[in-house]
């Protein structure tokens, strides 16, 4: 990060410790609560899977493989998660929350989430949180849409073009964004920043606030971003 200032902001945002206000709905249909291992089972017939996560003081990661649609992992259980689950159009709804008593605490520590997917579903995944670390690897699995509001933490994403268009929705404030795509991954990012910090090496500036990785328009895979951040700081890495 180039903005030494932007850095000690938001390194102290993610771990002073603040009151958490967002308060996530309670579902309907919930399988399991106040527990400490999540489980959704997968059925060979669901192709297209959306994934909704909601919660605060968390330590968010994700990279493995399993053989159920979605699993988790809470390192303790003094704040409970309720997972819900439903069809909607034939994609299989998955959602994984904080309950609302747990999230409006206030906490000094971060709470461990361990979480995996199935890699074989086309993947939609609308993730929320607050004064929490996220680190998702998803090298394995193929993601169609990622949508992600990140407040007072820390964010962070390895993804590949596993689809034709792989579309990712970026809201931050008072958080660092760090996304790793490959060196020969087709990406263009469109980026609305408010005192913020942003780095995209090897892209090629269109106009004001679109790059481009060269040779985007004839790529068969494409990784299309829309950032807007405030106070944050945003970077693709590629590997």
């Amino acid at each position: 990060m180039k903005n030494p200032a932007l850095f000690l902001l938001l390194s102290a945002a993610l771990f002073a410790g603040c009151r958490l206000g967002h308060a996530p709905k309670n579902d309907g249909g919930k399988v399991a609560t106040g527990a400490r291992s999540f489980n959704a089972d997968y059925q060979p017939g669901i192709k297209a899977a959306q994934l909704n996560i909601d919660g605060a003081a968390c330590v968010f990661v994700l990279s493995d493989t399993t053989g159920k649609l979605f699993h988790a992992e809470l390192g303790d259980s003094t704040r409970h998660f309720s997972l819900s689950q439903s069809t909607e159009d034939s994609v299989h709804i998955v959602n994984f929350k904080m309950e609302q008593e747990y999230s409006n605490e206030k906490h000094t520590d971060s709470l461990g989430v361990t979480m995996s997917l199935n890699p074989n579903p086309v993947w939609d995944i609308t993730l929320v949180t607050a004064a929490s670390a996220t680190d998702f690897d998803f090298s394995a699995f193929k993601i169609r849409n990622l949508k992600v509001n990140c407040t007072a933490g820390a964010f962070k994403a390895k993804l590949k073009p596993t689809v034709p268009d792989t579309y990712l929705d970026i809201t931050s404030s008072v958080a660092g964004v760090e996304i790793s795509i490959p060196k020969d991954a087709a990406c263009e990012v469109e980026t609305e920043s408010t005192l913020g910090d942003t780095e995209l090496n090897g892209f090629e500036k269109k106009e004001e606030g679109h790059y481009q990785t060269p040779g985007f328009a004839s790529a068969k895979n494409k990784i299309h971003v829309k950032t807007k951040v405030s106070l944050a700081s945003f970077e693709i890495k590629r590997f």
